[in-house]
């Protein structure tokens, strides 16, 4: 069985969703860094604070992701491990950081802060996902994945046929129509 890589429009949006949740530690750290190290009228406002860490934990994903591509590509998984994966696991949103807060500072001062804060940013993601130890197999990562979407498939099914049921019991209750025999619909089972 041949490795095919998913599509890099896939990997990048499904990225996308994980730096959104990166951006989370990075608002902290910038947080904490901003209060820390500026001194004076140059700190950055909660908002640029704000903006930042969600372009450090989006953009840092993605870039991680694009950089990563290579190693998928030769380690034949999904999920590579190693070395190289786990430097550029950090390296993403700390390249990011140092990119973007100085922009939003307008002081080049601010590459230490944004590239202390992508780092720290990093760091929960870096311990969840360990890239530097090897996880299951390739087939078993499949697996899982399939059996998580069969899931996720089978879940919103009933969702929506529960949402379905609620609505058509709320539209029976406010028409009030005598006529209506939907009550009575498979009486016979």
């Amino acid at each position: 069985m041949s490795f095919e890589p998913v599509s890099l429009k896939y990997a990048l949006s499904g990225s996308a969703v994980i730096g959104a949740l990166n951006a989370v530690p990075a608002f902290i750290a910038i947080l904490v860094l901003n209060f820390a190290l500026v001194r004076g009228p140059a700190r950055l406002s909660i908002g640029s604070e704000i903006a930042i860490a969600v372009l450090v934990g989006i953009l840092g994903t993605c870039l991680t992701t694009v950089m990563n591509r290579h190693e998928q590509v030769k380690q034949q998984k999904t999920m590579p491990h190693g070395t190289l994966v786990a430097v550029t696991e950090l390296a993403g949103m700390t390249i990011v950081g140092a990119i973007v807060t100085p922009l939003f500072g307008m002081d080049p001062r601010f590459i230490w802060v944004g590239a202390l804060a992508g780092l720290l940013g990093a760091m929960p993601s870096f311990f969840v996902l360990s890239p530097w130890k090897e996880t299951a197999s390739e087939e078993d990562f499949q697996q899982r994945n399939k059996e998580f979407g069969e899931m996720t498939r089978q879940t919103a099914q009933e969702y929506k046929e529960e949402l379905r049921q609620k609505q058509q019991a709320k539209t029976r209750n406010n028409q009030n129509d005598p006529w209506d025999q939907g009550a009575n619909q498979d009486w016979w089972k």
